[in-house]
């Protein structure tokens, strides 16, 4: 073999360790990649708030006082959340459920910021007129608790999608008015998760 073509065949060769050797380091370089983003995920999962409200309370109804549902917000993750949107309602349904709950549209609002295992204590109170009172006490209309809670957390990027926390809480009266006699004036019951699968979801 003449010297031009060993020069000719030995840079062959080592054009074709470079690329080579190229698409090796890729392969490489995607699997730490895919192993960074892993352990990023985990990491996020692990280290992360999650919001969920709580009942707080005793399980009455009561005409006079106009019902009053007590709960708890309550993070039990292990960072803190930025709350980006937070609706919770106490009210009376009709008939059937709509597929989403009635949340009306976003408001502006000043993102609060609530440490890990932190809660804050609150209440929802609905104006029981008389019909509303009646139709709740014979088993005509429901009385419902429900909400939604967005936030992130405070090391994701800020377009990232936010975490969400919606919850649906029935009122079970224990003994509804049979409608003889005078209307009661106190229902005790109890209050259960429920409604259509759009009203509760935990992201």
């Amino acid at each position: 073999m003449s010297p031009e073509w060993a020069i000719v065949v030995l840079t062959a060769v080592m054009a074709g360790a470079t690329v080579a050797y190229a698409c090796i380091a890729s392969r490489q370089l995607d699997a730490i990649k895919r192993q960074a983003d892993i352990a990023e995920r985990h990491i996020t999962q692990l280290e992360r708030p999650r919001i969920i409200v709580e009942l707080h309370g005793p399980g009455r109804v009561v005409w006079d006082e106009n019902p009053i549902r007590e709960f708890l917000l309550v993070n039990g993750g292990r960072s803190p959340a930025r709350i980006i949107f937070e609706r919770i309602i106490l009210d009376e349904i009709r008939g059937a459920f709509p597929e989403d709950p009635p949340l009306g549209e976003p408001e502006p609002r000043v993102e609060t910021i609530m440490r890990a295992n932190g809660e804050r204590g609150s209440f929802r109170q609905v104006i029981m007129a008389s019909l509303r009172w009646e139709r709740l006490c014979k088993g005509e209309s429901t009385l419902v608790f429900f909400g939604c809670v967005k936030y992130r957390d405070t090391f994701s990027k800020p377009t990232a999608e936010p975490y969400e926390h919606r919850f649906c809480y029935l009122f079970e009266p224990q003994w509804p008015w049979d409608g003889i006699g005078e209307i009661p004036e106190e229902l005790i019951g109890r209050w259960r998760a429920g409604g259509p699968p759009n009203w509760t979801k935990n992201t």
